[in-house]
């Protein structure tokens, strides 16, 4: 009987991850190189951690090669992300710093909203050696998530007027609500 129950959790859980990670199938966003120590490693991890929870992740090649083309220079000012962004279809644009001071290795990550290119929120992870930074892997998306459910393409774009069409449509025959 306790193997029953077991196995239906185990089913309905492994459900619900499907279907939370196909929530986020169609957000793309761009991680950029992390600086500092091991922050190309580091970064890996998170995009892996992203990818696995149904994002599409933007190499930091491609956010280079669209910011040259697109607004001439490959070091993006807050004015350049929503040119930037609409060139590569992203939602929001992430960087991260490592760092190691004293005897501890801290992991600092910005998420950027792609329509205005303003801060949404930042993440750290910390600890005594660099390997207390390799749980982004795990809780990367996680902690970021927030971060990411309010981060908005820029206006103009496809993934913008789908977003604004959904929220505009009202049925015009519906019981209104005060009824």
């Amino acid at each position: 009987m306790r193997s029953l129950a077991r196995s239906r959790g185990f089913w309905l859980s492994l459900f619900l991850c499907g279907f939370a990670s196909n929530v986020h199938a169609q957000q793309r966003v761009a991680v950029e190189r992390f600086s500092g120590p091991q922050g190309g490693q580091i970064r890996n991890l998170l995009v892996q951690d992203l990818e696995a929870n149904g994002f599409e992740v933007v190499g930091a090649s491609e956010v280079r090669d669209a910011s040259r083309e697109t607004v001439g220079h490959t070091r993006l000012r807050d004015d350049d992300y929503p040119q930037v962004a609409a060139a590569l279809r992203v939602v929001a644009f992430i960087d991260g710093s490592v760092r190691r001071a004293r005897r501890r290795w801290t992991l600092r990550v910005i998420v950027r909203n792609a329509a205005d290119g303003m801060r949404i929120g930042a993440e750290s992870w910390g600890g005594r050696t660099i390997a207390s930074l390799r749980a982004v892997r795990r809780n990367g998306f996680t902690k970021l998530e927030p971060h990411l459910q309010i981060a908005r393409a820029p206006a103009g774009t496809a993934e913008a007027e789908t977003a604004h069409t959904e929220a505009v449509v009202v049925d015009p025959n519906a019981t209104p609500w005060y009824a």
